[in-house]
């Protein structure tokens, strides 16, 4: 017999006892720390957006090029839209905001969202002045 095999036949039956010992065994749950449950994970993000633009604005939502148009807002007002769980893009959201005349546009640049959050988009009396802000859920 080789010299080390008793050595690993020793080693082999210590760690069965060892994952055999009665003792308090760790706790496990369903659901693992960082993981988000169902009911959060299908959490609409909601977009306020208020304008204080002269005329109307058509909202996009915008993910890897593509626009998908969300509604829109009357000169001076504010609405809300809501974007599902499914349809917020994991490259980042954009938010524009585009007038029915005229070639000028507001952007929100690129903004991080996840299920639940609310994004709130204020367009000034010019397009230039927009800004944009995510809170979290």
């Amino acid at each position: 017999m080789h010299p080390t095999r008793p050595l690993a036949l020793g080693a082999a039956l210590l760690l069965a006892a060892c994952a055999t010992a009665p003792g308090p065994r760790p706790l496990t749950t369903i659901e693992s720390p960082g993981e988000v449950s169902l009911a959060d994970a299908a959490a609409p993000v909601v977009i306020h957006v208020s304008s204080r633009f002269a005329g109307p604005l058509a909202i996009y939502s915008v993910s890897a090029g593509v626009a998908t148009r969300l509604g829109d807002v009357p000169g001076g007002r504010a609405e809300q839209f809501r974007l599902q769980a499914t349809q917020i893009p994991a490259n980042g959201l954009t938010l524009l905001a585009v007038p029915q005349t005229g070639p000028a546009r507001a952007s929100t640049g690129v903004l991080r969202v996840a299920p639940g959050s609310v994004v709130d988009f204020t367009i000034g009396a010019s397009l230039a002045d927009a800004r944009a802000g995510v809170r979290s859920p």
